[in-house]
Order: structure tokens, then C-alpha cells, then sequence
């Protein structure tokens, strides 16, 4: 399994257990597919994405148990992301305003630490392909973060939803150069 997290905050922003692929030009966009599930209070992995498949018997204690569910798209629910759209990117430039701030604070921590490559790479990356990500906004998308995130510490880089036409599935999509992937 390949977990990919930020950049900056270490934090882990999904994994390839969930259908991804990769877009755009220089396959800048890490693309994640998302799907709108149910499970019980407290599981945290659907067991179809290790294979799992739940016998009848199972399924039909499930259909009766009093265990609270929560709904929501698997993808946020394992990875404890948030939508933050409507409080802290309501418009297309305000998240243009955060990644302004937030791809210098990484420019500027990469340069304390010496990596002028990665650096560079960042940077070149960053002003040839961030309007595709930012092309991806509309009125009607979801900007996903980790919980705790700090909109004023410009640390990590939101992840832009779209959501699909019958409202069960949403693309999420994140800037390649703003994930490390690690291996586990």
C-alpha cells in the first residue's frame, strides 16, 4: 500500500486502496475516487477495499443491529478530512489567495533545508500547472482538508472535490508535488 501524504505536515491525506489515477499536463493532478458509503460508528475501513466480503449471515445481522452508522464519502471518513469550502474557500480567489502564501511557506521551507532540487522542481511545477488545479474549482465542488487544519500556517495543501451528477461520488484532487508517497 502507498500512502500519500503532505508535504509539509506529514499528515496522510489518502492511500491507493481507493481508485486513483493521475491528470493533466506532466500528470500534475493525483486524482482519487471517492464513493458515499454507511458503516457503523467507529469502523474504519470498508472491507471491500481489502477484499473482504461479508457473508449473508453478516449482511443480515448488520440490517439488524441498533449500532449508530455514519454516512459519508470513504475516502474523507478514513483519512479524516473535512469540507471546508463554505467557511474557508467560498470563492475561487480565496483559495488562489491561499495557495499564493502557501507555495511560498513551502518554497521557503525547502530552501532552509538546503533541497534547492526539489526546490526548483517545486517551483517550476507550481507556475507551469497550478491553474489546472484551481481549474478544477466551481461553485458546486467540495475543498477537502485534514481536520486541525490552520488556514493561517499556509502548511497544507486543501484537495479540490467534484462531486459527480447523481451527488454519489466525487473525484478528489490533489497536486502531485504537494504529496510524498511512502511506502508501508
Amino acid at each position: 500500500m502507498i500512502l500519500y501524504k503532505d508535504l509539509m505536515t506529514g499528515d496522510e491525506m489518502f492511500t491507493d486502496a481507493f481508485p486513483m489515477h493521475y491528470e493533466g499536463e506532466d500528470d500534475f493532478l493525483v486524482c482519487v475516487e471517492g464513493k458515499l458509503v454507511s458503516r457503523k460508528k467507529g469502523e474504519s475501513i470498508s472491507a471491500d477495499l481489502i477484499g473482504g466480503n461479508p457473508s449473508q449471515e453478516e449482511q443480515e445481522e448488520e440490517c439488524c443491529d441498533d449500532t449508530e452508522t455514519v454516512s459519508g464519502i470513504d475516502v474523507v471518513l478514513d483519512n479524516q478530512l473535512e469540507d471546508v469550502q463554505a467557511s474557508l474557500f467560498p470563492s475561487k480567489g480565496s483559495l488562489v489567495s491561499y495557495l499564493k502564501k502557501f507555495v511560498k511557506k513551502v518554497v521557503d521551507g525547502l530552501t532552509e533545508e538546503g533541497d534547492t532540487e526539489k526546490c526548483d522542481c517545486f517551483k517550476k511545477a507550481m507556475s507551469a500547472h497550478i491553474k489546472q488545479f484551481v481549474g478544477k474549482y466551481s461553485d458546486d465542488v467540495s475543498v477537502y482538508v485534514r481536520e486541525g487544519f490552520d488556514v493561517g500556517a499556509y502548511k497544507q495543501a486543501p484537495m479540490i472535490g467534484v462531486w459527480s451528477e447523481d451527488g454519489r461520488t466525487i473525484k478528489l484532487y490533489a497536486m502531485k508535488h504537494c504529496l510524498i508517497e511512502e511506502k508501508c
